[in-house]
């Protein structure tokens, strides 16, 4: 599989000064078409992926570079705004979190010689809603990594009685940057992540956790951030977390050292890191003479986002009639709300989810402004915003509606196109109107596309809000990967070929969808809430046995894309790349029949599923999640 890299002054083109006038494809054609457009998408997803965009998360100022950048577009284009405004935007508001009150929220250290600090809230520390608000006063104790994890023979808590104080731990694990470290190389293992310290430390009875960046973290990226108060989600271990400054625990080391086994004394936590990296032994201790007094309580937290809606209008007796063609803008930013690694709070950049998605519906209106010549019904673009918090964009315009919803013909959207194997589309939707499923299959010839279609849509992504109103809607969709929603989900791992491909695709398919001769009727084939993309266990009265299938496998069965740490399926030995054909007895030769066979599963109960792996048949025991 290729894959384009773009250069950092296309980039920088790109952002300052538009795309240049002869980048339009109106003159282009064949392969010279394809060349323009695979440069152009790959420019645009780096950029849109980029650090510098913040993972375009709610209240970042990436986000609304992003928003930006689809307007400017959109009037580079010559696309009206679809706003009566002319702005192109249409705002909405949303909760994005929450901060902490500054009047109720305090950390101060009392010192063995009796010394006070008072810290100052979002210099010296900052309060996280991640174990919920409180207050504390009580002794400090160092619990190294705050890891309790026997199997790999490394305890922090072993010998050590916390209970009622406040533990002072560092984030992330021993031995990061070493590849044969028995957490997990060089990968952030379960034992990294805040909600697994959480329940640790409630395990034992903390009474609050200061936590304080990694050393090996601050050293590569050069800076002691702290994160914001939401950044590090919600856990359901309710104790009171705050992220403090280096320099802060350096102050409490110089007063208080460590002292090791061997009698070597650690006055700085680059020291102890170093010490805990070398012979993978705790150095847990109390902070003699050291007191913590902390308080802190939140407020909700709100910020203004935007669908960007532009328009190509129609000529004939249909113009008055839509087709809809979106794509979600938004990602996870920095983590916390939605991302697949708790309590990691790095950039999570959304390549596939969804800059891939967004740089499709832009270069679509790229194509149909060029040629000059109006289709036969209005084509009306719109960027969503706020889909990773609940398909709040989507919802929001289609309560809010520009354009009478009645006359919309078709919603098109593109959601993670980014990763296509074999040439293989998925296309959900086929059947939600009259006489789609012909013009779906048609508008492949000559794309070298294989189609995997579905006749009913995934209860997720922006085209479900349209579905539930009734209106004929497809989602396009190159399926799941292991790096979805985590800071992987980078520029390089994408296939641009396949997300122009899809373009391709999609271009017939709204000619197609713009010379029918009247609208189709809305249709309900299929069931509508099909497996989605968070995985059959997303699905109402669906076990979470904790795996998420493959939607673009041709197999006999259900191949497994990815499984998740600590759930049943891990426990039972399932593997990605395990073919299920059994459950409980049922065969399985789909999704449809394995949702079958998991919803007459007794969760209480251990299930037996039948897998192949590797060519051979073997049977794995799910335990019991209830």
């Amino acid at each position: 599989m290729r894959r384009m890299a773009a250069s950092g002054l296309a980039v920088a083109l790109l952002w300052s000064s538009g795309w240049l006038a002869t980048d339009l494809v109106g003159a282009d054609s064949g392969a010279e078409k394809a060349a323009t457009s695979l440069e152009r998408v790959s420019n645009e997803v780096e950029f849109l992926a980029s650090d510098k965009m913040e993972g375009r998360g709610p209240g970042t100022k990436g986000l609304d570079r992003a928003a930006d950048y689809i307007r400017q577009e959109f009037k580079r284009l010559g696309l009206k705004s679809g706003v009566p405004d002319g702005s192109y935007y249409q705002p909405f508001e949303l909760v994005i979190g929450q901060r902490a009150i500054p009047s109720a929220t305090k950390l101060v250290l009392t010192g063995p010689n009796g010394q006070t600090r008072t810290l100052e809230l979002g210099k010296d520390f900052q309060a996280t809603t991640a174990g919920g608000p409180g207050a504390v006063g009580a002794e400090l104790v160092f619990v190294g990594y705050g890891i309790s994890a026997p199997a790999k023979k490394y305890d922090d808590y072993q010998g050590l009685d916390v209970a009622g104080k406040v533990v002072v731990m560092i984030r992330r694990e021993p031995q990061q940057n070493d590849p044969s470290s028995v957490f997990d190389g060089k990968r952030n293992s379960a034992y990294s992540y805040i909600r697994t310290k959480l329940a640790t430390a409630f395990k034992n009875k903390a009474a609050a956790v200061l936590l304080v960046n990694d050393p090996a973290t601050v050293e590569r990226e050069g800076k002691d951030q702290l994160a914001p108060a939401s950044g590090f989600g919600r856990s359901p271990r309710k104790v009171p977390m705050m992220h403090v400054k280096q320099s802060v625990v350096d102050e409490l080391l110089k007063a208080a050292p460590i002292k090791t086994a061997g009698g070597k004394t650690l006055a700085t936590l680059k020291e102890v890191a170093d010490h805990i990296d070398t012979t993978l032994k705790p150095v847990s201790q109390r902070l003699a003479g050291w007191k913590a007094d902390l308080a802190m309580k939140f407020k909700m937290e709100k910020t203004t986002v935007y669908n960007v809606v532009g328009i190509l209008e129609g000529k004939g007796p249909q113009a008055d009639q839509d087709i809809i063609v979106g794509a979600h803008y938004d990602h996870l930013g920095f983590g916390g709300f939605g991302s697949r690694r708790p309590g990691v709070y790095a950039v999570h950049n959304g390549a596939d989810d969804n800059a891939s998605g967004t740089s499709a519906m832009l270069e679509l209106a790229r194509r149909l402004a060029s040629t000059g010549e109006p289709l036969g019904r209005r084509i009306v673009f719109i960027g969503f915003s706020a889909e990773e918090r609940g398909l709040i964009g989507s919802r929001y315009y289609v309560e809010h509606p520009l354009f009478p919803l009645e006359k919309i013909t078709a919603m098109i959207n593109f959601d993670m196109i980014g990763n296509m194997r074999n040439n293989t589309l998925l296309v959900f939707g086929s059947g939600t109107a009259e006489g789609f499923d012909p013009l779906v299959d048609r508008a492949a010839e000559g794309t070298g596309l294989t189609l995997k279609k579905s006749a009913g849509v995934m209860a997720a992504s922006d085209h479900w809000p349209f579905y539930q109103k009734k209106i004929p809607s497809l989602h396009l969709f190159s399926g799941m990967t292991q790096i979805y929603h985590t800071p992987d989900d980078d520029f390089e791992t994408l296939n641009i070929e396949g997300i122009v491909k899809t373009i391709d695709y999609t271009e017939n398919l709204i000619k197609e969808f713009a010379a029918l001769p009247k609208q189709s009727a809305f249709t309900q084939k299929g069931r509508a809430s099909m497996p989605g993309r968070r995985g059959p266990t997303a699905r109402q009265g669906v076990p979470n046995y904790g795996f998420v299938p493959d939607y673009s496998a041709r197999v006999n069965g259900v191949k497994v894309a990815r499984v998740v740490a600590g759930k049943a399926a891990a426990k039972a030995g399932l593997k990605p790349g395990d073919v299920i054909v059994a459950v409980g007895g049922n065969t399985v030769s789909g999704f449809r029949p394995l949702i079958l066979a998991l919803r007459k599963a007794d969760p209480a109960k251990p299930l037996a599923i039948q897998i192949e792996r590797n060519g051979e048949k073997k049977t794995v025991q799910l335990p019991a999640i209830k």
